[in-house]
């Protein structure tokens, strides 16, 4: 006997899909800005300008993987989704506080929310496949 589904269970590995990418768009964009500043603003510290660079680009290639791997339909994508999604809670409180928290924070903040129900949710985990 099957159990019964709404509609909304069945969507959650497409709006998990979405979420990734959208996250990848934006870190891919912060990528972006870090490199604007580093050639057009002088640094305090050259090193570290490059350095954070370097490791927004480790993290924009890990949230592009995690999206392909979500659509793509792979089981190994929940713990580093869940585990982007959780880091991503801090940053948006973070962002909140600031001048960007107008509008970016809470952007953030129901994204994450969004990911992380969509993560944890067993229909997603049935959805995957090895």
């Amino acid at each position: 006997m099957s159990e019964p589904s709404s509609g909304w269970t069945k969507a959650l590995l497409p709006v998990l899909t979405i979420v990734l990418a959208v996250e990848a768009v934006a870190v891919v964009g912060v990528f972006a800005l870090l490199l604007f500043a580093i050639f057009t603003t002088p640094a305090q510290s050259g090193v570290v300008s490059i350095a954070l660079a370097v490791i927004v680009l480790l993290a924009a290639v890990f949230v592009i993987a995690l999206a392909v791997g979500c659509a793509r339909r792979k089981r190994w994508i929940r713990g580093g989704a869940f585990m982007w999604q959780i880091l991503q809670i801090p940053v948006a409180v973070t962002l909140m506080q600031g001048d960007l928290g107008t509008w970016l924070g809470p952007v953030l903040l129901v994204l994450s929310a969004v990911g992380l129900v969509a993560v944890v949710h067993p229909r997603t985990a049935k959805s995957l496949v090895e």
